[in-house]
């Protein structure tokens, strides 16, 4: 790594930061990545306050007001850092759980291999399996970060929005604030696909989309030390409740939306499946070794998946001509059978 960062003085290496220093560089990175939503977050709080600094300089409004206005502000900005950053943070919490095995390999009777052999850190295979350093930051942080971003950011964005449907209506400040785990603001024409909007009975689905993201993210993590096939088996069980699930609920009101999601999760379970076949001693005895079985799933595979991406471009063109079309029926009509005040006095 060392070589790369000397050869590559522009490049952006976080190895060659972290290297130097008294704490192992796999707590600095963990410690970085954990700290990074803070950091947004406060660079979000003082963008706000720049912003609000203008009218209370101008004493168009009171400083009272403002900071009661930020202050409400908080929690809609920290549901959307912790949105924003929860893949990454899901996995470097999980990590601070997970270990990796490392065997002797075959025909290898040195003493320096089987010293090696244990269980060791994901994260920084030279520290043991919950050594000091792991040990610390799993009960430290990985304790306190699985219980926010797994039990309590879900819970409350389906209590937010399952006990609030009163002011999803008719609150337009609740509307300002939180808007952004239901509906969009205001109907767009261009993005009439991107800005999905979610039945009235399931407008809590975000809260649902996080634990699915729990769900993969654990997978990734923890199934790598059970080896690729049989992690890959539990990421198609995973995409096959994903998909059932969405399949019995409908959570989006648009019809375009949900056969996008839904043709997205079976393509992502097919491409998942057949790469099962791939991994060596897997459930497709001998087919694993040939180059003509691979070239013939591999051209399937990218074939299905170029398909489902002209598909969900077709049907977000389609639903947006569909807005398009609309909007100037609406702008003809207005044009020629409302006339304006200075006409109608030359048609009498």
């Amino acid at each position: 790594m060392d070589i790369f960062c000397s050869l590559w003085r522009k490049a952006v290496c976080t190895d060659c930061l972290f290297a130097e220093g008294g704490l192992p560089a796999a707590v600095k990175k963990t410690l970085f990545y954990l700290l990074a939503p803070v950091a947004m977050l406060l660079a979000l709080l003082a963008i706000q306050v720049v912003l609000h600094m203008l009218p209370v300089l101008l004493r168009k409004r009171t400083a009272m007001a403002v900071i009661a206005e930020l202050w409400d502000k908080l929690a809609s900005n920290a549901i959307v850092v912790l949105f924003f950053f929860l893949p990454s943070l899901l996995r470097i919490t999980f990590s601070l759980f997970a270990c990796v095995e490392i065997d002797r390999p075959q025909g290898t009777s040195s003493d320096m291999w089987l010293k090696a052999v244990g269980r060791y850190w994901s994260l920084d295979v030279s520290q043991p399996c919950f050594g000091a350093w792991q040990k610390g930051l799993s009960l430290g942080l990985g304790i306190p970060m699985v219980v926010l971003l797994c039990i309590v950011l879900p819970s409350a964005v389906i209590l937010l929005t399952l006990c609030n449907k009163e002011r999803m209506q008719g609150d337009p400040s609740f509307s300002r604030h939180y808007g952004f785990l239901y509906h969009t603001y205001k109907p767009s024409v261009w993005y009439g696909l991107l800005l999905l909007l979610y039945k009235p009975s399931c407008r809590y689905w975000e809260g649902i989309v996080a634990l699915q993201t729990t769900v993969f993210v654990a997978v990734s993590v923890f199934g790598y030390s059970l080896g690729p096939y049989f992690q890959n088996l539990l990421l198609v069980l995973a995409l096959m409740l994903s998909g059932m699930l969405l399949t019995a609920v409908k959570p989006y009101a648009s019809p375009s939306a949900q056969n996008v999601m839904v043709r997205g999760v079976i393509a992502v379970l097919l491409t998942t499946f057949a790469a099962l076949s791939l991994v060596p001693d897997g459930y497709v005895q001998g087919a694993s070794t040939s180059e003509a079985y691979k070239l013939v799933i591999g051209s399937l595979l990218v074939a299905m998946n170029v398909s489902f991406v002209v598909y969900a471009c077709w049907s977000l063109i389609k639903v947006a001509w569909s807005q398009v079309i609309d909007k100037a029926k609406a702008v003809c009509v207005k044009v020629c059978c409302v006339k304006p005040g200075w006409a109608r006095k030359f048609t009498h």
